[in-house]
């Protein structure tokens, strides 16, 4: 598996874009290059999840920002080709408050959205292909929602206090959680199926 997420990485163009040598002109100014965006803890979360947007554009990844429940979120919307279409969604929330509202610390949470519910009578049986993954694998956590039995995926980034988050990271979440489902969708199938007694 961990091949194939080798391989997404670079087909992105993930894999080595931070530590690729620098190299300038003789003719360049002598300032140093901007650095990669970094995110930071900020009190206006809108303006995270605009940034994380723009990142992954610039990736060539259609994400747009959406008003959900008053709350702003990045959503991308995948087709699964082998497996149902997906969605995932990127929101940063407090971590850790510092009274009257305001945030010392943030996460972001990146979501992969199924759309794969799971029947009652077979949710033993996925528990156990997801147990079992989530034990083997650091990669995001699938889990079924209790509510409405969907499968989804999460991974989380938590920014500390005075400490900053370079986006890339984000895009490695969103990367490495679509990978993880590719793997997991085949062996989660058979699963999901009525059992036949023989």
């Amino acid at each position: 598996m961990m091949g194939r997420v080798a391989l997404t990485l670079t087909t992105f163009g993930l894999l080595g874009c931070a530590s690729a040598p620098h190299t300038k002109p003789s003719n360049a100014s002598t300032a140093a290059p901007p650095p990669l965006e970094a995110l930071g803890v900020a009190q206006d979360e809108h303006s995270l999840e605009e940034r994380i947007a723009a990142d992954l554009r610039r990736r060539h990844l259609s994400a747009e920002v959406r008003r959900q429940r008053g709350d702003a979120v990045v959503v991308l919307d995948w087709k699964g080709h082998e497996k149902p279409d997906f969605r995932m969604l990127i929101d940063t929330q407090v971590s850790a408050g510092q009274g009257k509202g305001l945030a010392r610390e943030r996460v972001v949470i990146v979501r992969l959205l199924t759309r794969v519910r799971v029947p009652s009578a077979r949710r033993d049986a996925v528990f156990e292909v997801l147990n079992r993954r989530n034990a083997e694998y650091w990669a995001g956590t699938f889990y079924v929602h209790p509510k409405d039995g969907e499968i989804e995926g999460r991974w989380a980034l938590n920014i500390p206090a005075g400490e900053t988050l370079r986006t890339g990271f984000v895009f490695d979440a969103v990367v490495r959680l679509v990978s993880v489902w590719g793997d997991l969708y085949p062996l989660l199938a058979p699963a999901m199926l009525p059992r036949r007694d023989v």
